[in-house]
């Protein structure tokens, strides 16, 4: 009777152990699909980073400036004799 009891519950410890080792890989595969995913966002961010970064270094440039004033706003170059100076006291 102790030897049928011991056999049950030996073979009762592997089934548990084969469960727990199952749960231990699907977890693994879960957490290794969770980061991929989120290193793949991470670069993503990291490329729109550069692109926003390089088009403001763009728009800060004099010229960029210059031209979207005279295109956008229809702003004309200012001459010296436009410049009227006026006296405060």
């Amino acid at each position: 009777m102790k030897k049928k009891s011991f056999i049950a519950l030996f073979i009762g410890f592997h089934i548990c152990f084969i469960a727990l080792k199952i749960h231990k890989q699907s977890s693994f595969i879960k957490l290794s699909y969770e980061k991929q995913h989120l290193e793949t966002e991470c670069q993503k961010l990291k490329n729109r980073k550069q692109e926003l970064t390089t088009t403001l270094y763009t728009l800060k440039k004099p010229s960029s400036i210059k031209q979207f004033a005279t295109t956008t706003l229809n702003m004309e170059p200012l001459n010296l004799k436009q410049v009227k100076r006026m006296h405060t006291t």
